[in-house]
This record gives C-alpha cells, sequence and structure tokens, in this order.
C-alpha cells in the first residue's frame, strides 16, 4: 500500500478540483446561469460543419470531468487489487454474484446495471479464469453463475484491499467530503 501514496495524493487533489468544479457548473445551470440560448454555452454543430470553431462553453463539461474521473478512479482501485489477479470491474461483478448467487445472467445485469450480453461477456472471461461456473437454470434458456471455490478466495483475499483503497481515498480526502461527494454521484 506504501506505492499507492504518491498516487493516492495526487488523485485526491484532482478529484477534489474536478468536484469542486463539477459543483459550482451543477449550482450555475440549476439557477439558470447557464442558458443554452447565450452564446458560449453549447456546441453548435451546425457551425462546426461549416468550418467555425464553436464558442468556448460556459463551464467544463460535466460528462467528461465525470469520465475522466471514473477512469482515474478504475486506474487506482485496480493498482489496488491488481495483487488477487483481477481488475476492479471483475472484483465489483464477483461481490454481485456473490450477493445474489446463483443468479441469472439477467438478474445479474439488472443488479450491476448492463445489458445481459454484456455481463455474459464479463462471465465468460471470469470463467475462463477459474472463478465463476456457469450452468443451466430451471429455464434451460437462461444461465445461472456461480462463483467457484477459486472465486470465493479471491474475494476474501481482495477485501482488505478494497477496503484499504477505500480507507486510503477516505483519509486523504476527508469523510465530509467523501459523503458530499456520495451524496452527489448518487444523485445523477
Amino acid at each position: 500500500m506504501v506505492g499507492l501514496v504518491p498516487t493516492i495524493h495526487a488523485f485526491a487533489h484532482w478529484v477534489r478540483e474536478a468536484f469542486e468544479t463539477w459543483m459550482l457548473a451543477t449550482r450555475a445551470s440549476m439557477t439558470g446561469l447557464a442558458n443554452r440560448d447565450q452564446p458560449g454555452t453549447h456546441c453548435d454543430l451546425q457551425s462546426l460543419d461549416r468550418g467555425h470553431i464553436p464558442a468556448p462553453m460556459s463551464s467544463p463539461c460535466i460528462c467528461t470531468t465525470l469520465r475522466s474521473a471514473s477512469r482515474r478512479m478504475i486506474a487506482f482501485y485496480d493498482e489496488a487489487i491488481a495483487p488477487v489477479g483481477v481488475n476492479i470491474a471483475q472484483f465489483s461483478l464477483m461481490r454481485s454474484i456473490a450477493r445474489i448467487e446463483p443468479a441469472t445472467l439477467t438478474e445479474l445485469g439488472h443488479r450491476v446495471d448492463l445489458d445481459r450480453s454484456t455481463v455474459g461477456r464479463n462471465v465468460r472471461v471470469l470463467e475462463k479464469m477459474g472463478l465463476v461456473a456457469l450452468g443451466r437454470g430451471e429455464d434451460q434458456r437462461e444461465a445461472i453463475v456461480q462463483l467457484s471455490d477459486a472465486g470465493r478466495q479471491v474475494l476474501t483475499d481482495g477485501a482488505p484491499l478494497w477496503d484499504g483503497a477505500q480507507k486510503a481515498l477516505d483519509d486523504r480526502l476527508g469523510a465530509d467530503f467523501m459523503k458530499q461527494l456520495r451524496s452527489a454521484l448518487d444523485s445523477l
């Protein structure tokens, strides 16, 4: 975990700045300061097609900010969870499987907010790694998934790594800020 400290500091600084930018932009749009009819508050695609450079936007793009934050957060957790041989997306999917197993791919998709085909591809990767087992449900058309013993061991070994990463962020960013961040993200 010592090697993560510089990464945590840089990431924490970036998250705080991104969150503050997002909150300012959100407040602006909610109070009517960002108006789509005002010049410079949106990208005029017709002008772009005519070779014109669009006017600057009145605030940073929330979508771009969140996508960038997501990539950085994923990289941070991927590094923390790497010793168990999976990435954070796989670890998270396995935790979801553990909560509802045996689960159909459709049920799992609803739980993790992904379509069935994407869940199926992700589960097949875990199956090839020996971390889950796929079988048939009562309805032979539906596949069910369960953790293997190796998958349960990955969750057991990975839990303290995940907890350490979570605590490092909480310690660095502060409990109040993390509470605000979770609340803001949950409201999306």
